[in-house]
């Protein structure tokens, strides 16, 4: 009898204490995150033209296929607008279903893609495999922090 109190006191924790999300949880709600801003992502790189680096860190890294390592972003938004107006149309065909997987504080996604550049004289055809690493920001969105990828070109 003397034990009684806690009965209540039970109760009400029972029904007030909110659910605390377990890693899984969590890493599902970053999985659903990320993939999102990776598909938004590719549709503003399919529109051929700079803002699709919004999706990046300011001073995110790139490694491209032939090993250079560039920093930030300003310098390549330059270059991609020169190539762009080198080539007649660019059309980012498909992406395959990525993989996922969820690290410390950020998430890699690797995925395949398929992209044309057409010039008056020939089409060129890119596939390999695209590798992100994204990180969350402050701002709870997620941008690229780093990225690489592999291309085979017809």
């Amino acid at each position: 009898m003397r034990k009684l109190w806690l009965l209540p006191l039970v109760l009400i924790l029972l029904t007030n204490c909110k659910e605390v999300p377990t890693n899984e949880k969590l890493e599902a709600k970053a999985k659903e995150e990320v993939l999102k801003e990776l598909k938004a992502m590719y549709a503003s790189y399919n529109k051929a033209n700079d803002e699709f680096f919004d999706y990046y860190e300011g001073n995110f890294v790139r490694v491209t296929p032939k090993g250079k390592i560039q920093i930030g972003k300003e310098e390549l938004k330059e270059e991609w607008n020169a190539y762009l107006s080198t080539i007649k149309s660019f059309e980012f065909v498909k992406y395959g279903d990525p993989i996922v997987i969820n690290s410390q504080d950020q998430v890699i996604t690797i995925n395949t893609y398929e992209e044309w550049f057409i010039t008056s004289e020939d089409t060129t055809v890119a596939e390999g495999v695209y590798t992100a690493a994204w990180k969350k920001q402050s701002d709870n969105t997620w941008k690229i922090s780093m990225e690489t990828w592999t291309v085979g070109l017809d």
